[in-house]
């Protein structure tokens, strides 16, 4: 299964037990296990990370808008040089 689509479970998971309010209220790391999401993502190589990202990102079958998810994974791995290039693709950066 690629990442996206383990990460749309999540979504769905985390609308079916908190709703979209604390989602949008408290954000994606108070309402899903963002770090496992994270750890998973962190054993693809960066280009297929970049591809991965922009897909959950452009997903329009997510009962919660990926981009809140996708900007707390990015906050996880913004303090590590390794995926400084994520930061570098314009598509990904601007949901930073």
């Amino acid at each position: 299964m690629r990442f996206s689509d383990t990460a749309r479970l999540a979504l769905i998971e985390a609308k079916d037990q908190f709703g979209s309010y604390s989602y949008y209220d408290k954000g994606a790391s108070e309402v899903m296990d963002v770090n496992t999401l994270v750890r998973d993502l962190k054993k693809l190589p960066v280009p297929k990370m970049i591809v991965e990202l922009k897909h959950l990102a452009t997903r329009t079958d997510c009962p919660l808008d990926p981009s809140v998810l996708l900007r707390d994974i990015l906050g996880s791995l913004d303090d590590d040089e390794t995926y400084a290039s994520l930061f570098e693709d314009p598509e990904i950066a601007e949901h930073y």
